[in-house]
């Protein structure tokens, strides 16, 4: 069974703690960080313990809201394909979609945000 997928776009510090909660449950984590350097070396190594796929200085070109998934062009020139877009770039004016999310800026808890996230292919959700 394949893992559902999630691109996280934003600054390492927005993104890791959803990015981290999500890895937790269950979900193949990317997370897009347009800084060339990570703000902070010691979150960055836990991230990638826990398995998120950190990709430094690396930004979201556009993307297509598929029926299925969305397609992702990433300025490190892949094309990829994820279940689904989380922006946690609170300077973002991306617009939300069915499979892209936009995570609130004054969102006070981010890994409990992470819980209301649907699963794709899970009945009810």
């Amino acid at each position: 069974m394949t893992l559902p997928s999630v691109l996280v776009i934003g600054p390492e510090l927005a993104g890791a703690p959803v990015a981290r909660a999500l890895v937790r449950r269950g979900w193949e984590v990317v997370l897009a960080d347009p800084a060339g350097t990570p703000a902070d070396v010691e979150l960055a190594t836990r991230m990638r313990e826990d398995g998120v796929e950190l990709r430094l200085g690396t930004t979201l070109l556009g993307w297509l809201d598929l029926d299925t998934h969305v397609e992702a062009e990433l300025s490190d020139g892949r094309v990829e394909n994820f279940d689904l877009i989380v922006d946690a770039d609170p300077a973002s004016t991306m617009p939300a979609g069915a499979r892209i999310v936009a995570l609130p800026a004054d969102t006070a808890d981010p890994v409990g945000w992470a819980d209301v996230l649907p699963v794709p292919g899970s009945p009810g959700r």
